[in-house]
């Protein structure tokens, strides 16, 4: 739909796609995860400094709440990006007693950033990392037909769990203070479903859905009734806009792939990097219902998956090259 507006800003997920490739060939994965918590201590008190010094820049000032959103545009997006950022904490290796302080410090603020943000999603997504965090020692410890056992368990529980919240979402949402309709993201997700079936396979272009009252994304505003709509509230529906199924269908491939290495890393021997690379993907996982955009092309959410697809892979080829060195040995010794 503005082939100017998608050249600017795939340039800039270009730029930030190429950022994520140095990353791993310039840094190992110890020396990745404390960047990031570097990057996260930043972050984590400018944001907390700005809600309480600046509450016109820190604090959400549309619905008069007091939800936090620091350094980020949006409640929603602090919530989100914090819980990124945490992964490097829950992971750093603190050998020392001031690294100890600093990790658990960080871990504690950020959960309490995430709380003052009073986004119901980021407080399910950061329970959510914790017990996945509890969950990931099992599972490294586990040999391999226990592996299994532990999948299979997990997505039957994930299955029932998700009819359970389908047959009683309105009392759940009630219950949280919220609209049965997800603060209208329903209405959004019908809504969007007709611009996707007129161009289903390639899109409208990248970053040029949503151009206010031009183009395609008028009739969604006209439908939903909200003005400033510049999101589909859903991670696949907004890829699907954008690039249509040939871009949903590659995000998801390397979404597989990424998730089939880390399931093959994920040794007792693994280092703490794969377990972080682990759960930068599981956020990925979660951000496939949640109201976030992949490949935003200003966001560290995208660099961070790109790092752990890359990271991932080169470790999967490592440990195969290893096991296939290993099994050739006991060979030669029979």
């Amino acid at each position: 739909q503005d082939p100017v507006q998608s050249f600017l800003f795939s340039g800039m997920a270009l730029a930030a796609t190429i950022f994520a490739f140095y990353l791993c060939v310039r840094l190992g994965g110890e020396e990745q995860l404390e960047l990031v918590m570097l990057v996260g201590v930043v972050v984590l008190l400018s944001s907390i400094a700005l809600a309480l010094f600046v509450p016109s820049m820190g604090i959400m000032q549309l619905d008069g709440k007091g939800a936090w959103q620091g350094l980020f545009n949006h409640k929603n997006r602090c919530a989100m990006g914090m819980a990124f950022l945490l992964t490097a904490g829950l992971f750093l290796p603190a050998k020392y007693a001031s690294r100890q302080i600093v990790k658990w410090g960080f871990i504690l603020l950020s959960l309490f950033l995430i709380g003052m943000t009073q986004s119901r999603t980021g407080w399910l997504i950061a329970i959510l990392l914790l017990m996945f965090v509890a969950g990931l020692k099992l599972f490294t410890r586990a040999s391999a037909r226990e592996k299994f056992l532990i999948a299979t368990i997990s997505s039957v529980v994930a299955i029932v769990v998700l009819l359970v919240v389908g047959e009683y979402y309105g009392i759940i949402a009630r219950s949280l203070g919220k609209d049965p309709t997800l603060t209208g993201r329903l209405i959004i997700w019908k809504a969007v479903l007709w611009p996707i079936s007129k161009r289903p396979f390639f899109g409208y272009g990248y970053s040029a859905f949503w151009l206010g009252t031009k183009g395609e994304s008028v009739n969604v505003v006209l439908a939903t009734g909200f003005r400033n709509l510049a999101n589909a509230e859903n991670g696949i529906l907004q890829l699907w806009l954008e690039l249509g199924f040939v871009g949903v269908a590659i995000f998801l491939y390397t979404l597989v792939r990424a998730c089939k290495n880390a399931l093959f890393c994920l040794r007792l021997d693994a280092p703490n990097y794969i377990k972080w690379y682990s759960a930068i993907l599981f956020l990925e996982i979660l951000a496939l219902i949640d109201g976030g955009k992949f490949m935003f092309p200003n966001a560290l959410d995208w660099i961070l998956y790109v790092v752990a697809c890359i990271g991932l892979a080169f470790h999967a080829e490592q440990l195969r090259a290893r096991d296939g060195g290993l099994n050739r040995a006991r060979l030669r010794s029979i």
